[in-house]
């Protein structure tokens, strides 16, 4: 499911050029029949890309965390508060 996400982002790169070549040069190649047909190809991607987005994955019983443990095990914060004074091994500042 999740390759409507790769290749709305090509036909979003796709489109993005286009529409830059057609911004910056005196060639108008967004105009007419063409134009309509682009403007569909694009908005159609882009609702595919945003379902695919929004889809849970596979096995997933909620939008949830995966995991709600630590590396080494131990329960994660559920707060900013509880973030703030979680012991964070890497941080040297503390």
């Amino acid at each position: 499911m999740h390759s409507l996400i790769f290749y709305g982002f090509i036909i979003f790169f796709i489109a993005t050029s286009l529409v830059g070549i057609d911004y910056s040069t005196p060639w108008r190649i967004l105009k007419g029949d063409f134009y309509l047909g682009f403007e569909s190809v694009v908005n159609a991607f882009a609702l595919l890309f945003l379902i695919d987005w929004g889809w849970p994955p596979s096995g997933a019983t909620s939008y949830g965390p995966i995991s709600s443990r630590g590396a080494s095990g131990e329960a994660m914060p559920s707060s900013w508060e509880d973030w703030r004074s979680w012991p964070c091994p890497a941080c040297r500042w503390r």
